[in-house]
């Protein structure tokens, strides 16, 4: 298998967990309840923390809501494309950054927020998650 950054399409379907497409949160459209699965301005200290201390969604992901913005291979389109999984890819362009990190309130967490950083942009409130290609 290889290994990669997930698209912008997949990174969603993945921190929604086939919940409903209009809610908040895979857990529900109550931002207080985010104590419970992400770290994040209200209860970081303003700094990372380890993985797995938090609840989990239904498919067993972590951390998939704040600690760090997550890198999508995708770069930035005001609008996205239509389709299963579109892939917008323009070179030199911004970075999609997805899922918040642990200075942002509750509104940057939404499982539909999204962001950009410069290309090669750089922080430490910015990560990566990979997946396995079989």
């Amino acid at each position: 298998g290889c290994l990669r950054l997930p698209t912008e399409a997949e990174w969603e379907y993945a921190v929604r967990a086939n919940t409903h497409p209009n809610i908040l949160y895979f857990f529900g459209s109550n931002p207080f309840l985010l104590n419970n699965y992400a770290i994040y301005g209200r209860n970081s200290g303003e700094k990372t923390h380890k993985v797995k201390r938090k609840n989990h969604n239904p498919w067993s992901l972590y951390d998939m809501y704040g600690n760090v913005w997550e890198f999508v291979q995708d770069t930035w389109s005001e609008k996205l494309p239509g389709g299963t999984d579109p892939i917008v890819n323009v070179v030199f362009s911004d970075q999609v950054l997805r899922g918040g990190s642990y200075y942002n309130s509750s509104d940057d967490l939404r499982s539909a927020f999204r962001i950009f950083t410069p290309p090669k942009g750089k922080g430490r409130y910015i990560g990566f998650r990979l997946v396995r290609t079989l």
